[in-house]
């Protein structure tokens, strides 16, 4: 199970690149470092993974490119830690 999770993140840089090509979405200070599920997708799947069981998608467009910080807040791993002098926007 863990396989397909890793595989839908593959998936995505193949389709889209890496994520360190973009701009974090959710803060736009910080360069993007990871993809993330976004959620939404209605053939949306889980998979245990790093001790939690996470939800993914196999549809690259769901993915967003994401800073570490931003990704662990979206996650629910706390508050992104923005840096010194950065402001973090909250997400839509």
């Amino acid at each position: 199970m863990a396989d397909l999770y890793r595989g839908a993140h593959s998936r995505t840089v193949k389709v889209r690149g890496p994520a360190t090509d973009y701009d974090c979405l959710a803060c736009g200070v910080r360069p993007a470092a990871e993809w993330a599920y976004r959620g939404g997708d209605p053939d949306e799947m889980r998979a245990p993974s790093n001790g939690a069981v996470c939800a993914y998608s196999d549809d690259p467009s769901y993915y967003d490119p994401l800073c570490r910080p931003c990704h662990r807040f979206r996650d629910g791993h706390g508050p992104p830690d923005p840096g010194p002098g950065q402001l973090v926007l909250p997400f839509d």
